[in-house]
């Protein structure tokens, strides 16, 4: 029996229900989805406004600063994800979103069984503290500026109070980060410390931990 290959719709949107309140923005995903199966949700790595979405013609308007580098990473993805349903179709009877997206992301096309030795999930300080580790050495050869890298301390600093005081722990890890976490952080920056930040300050220091969050793949499921 001739195998059929269904239409791949992939759908370029904004999560605006993850609008964060303290930049206003949402993030970019690919929604890909096949006939007769569950729907995935990939996400393209930026956030944007939503009102700077064209939802007619699936890209970012000129309004936002990076408009074009952000809508060549979403055709670039787009023709990338095409590829991978071409290559899968010709290799599997069935093929599903989660398929797609799995060897998009260089996974295993069916996640792996547990096996006795289970690598720790990846931890939002432990990730930063290998940050700042890297850019020390980019400080060490000029290309970073030594009070950026005393600026990330700081934030990380910060981050790691947070923690022990709204969640008891001192580290966490990436799938237990909700959407709503940058939100907490400015509200404990802003009002629950004892030497309050200003809105600009506090932002700074939420910028720079999301933009750790929003390159970790682990941050979505």
């Amino acid at each position: 029996m001739e195998k059929i290959k269904h239409e791949l719709d992939l759908l370029p949107m904004v999560l605006r229900t993850k609008t964060r309140k303290t930049t206003g923005k949402a993030p970019l995903i690919i929604r890909i989805t096949l006939k007769d199966q569950k729907p995935k949700e990939l996400p393209v790595g930026k956030t944007i406004l939503p009102e700077n979405w064209d939802v007619e013609n699936k890209t970012v308007v000129k309004a936002e600063s990076d408009y074009r580098t952000i809508n060549s990473k979403i055709k670039g993805m787009l023709v990338d994800l095409g590829r991978v349903y071409d290559k899968l179709f010709f290799e599997h009877d069935i093929i599903t979103p989660e398929m797609i997206k799995r060897v998009y992301l260089n996974k295993p096309i069916i996640a792996e069984p547990n096996t006795e030795e289970v690598e720790l999930p990846p931890t939002l300080l432990k990730v930063f503290d290998e940050f700042i580790e890297k850019f020390q050495k980019m400080v060490e050869k000029d290309d970073r500026s030594p009070f950026t890298k005393t600026q990330l301390k700081t934030t990380k600093k910060k981050l790691l109070t947070f923690l022990q005081r709204k969640y008891k722990k001192e580290d966490i890890d990436f799938r237990e980060i909700s959407p709503e976490f940058g939100d907490e952080i400015y509200d404990y920056l802003t009002l629950d410390v004892p030497k309050t930040l200003s809105d600009t300050t506090a932002k700074k220091h939420i910028k720079k931990i999301k933009d750790l969050i929003e390159i970790n793949p682990n941050t979505e499921g």
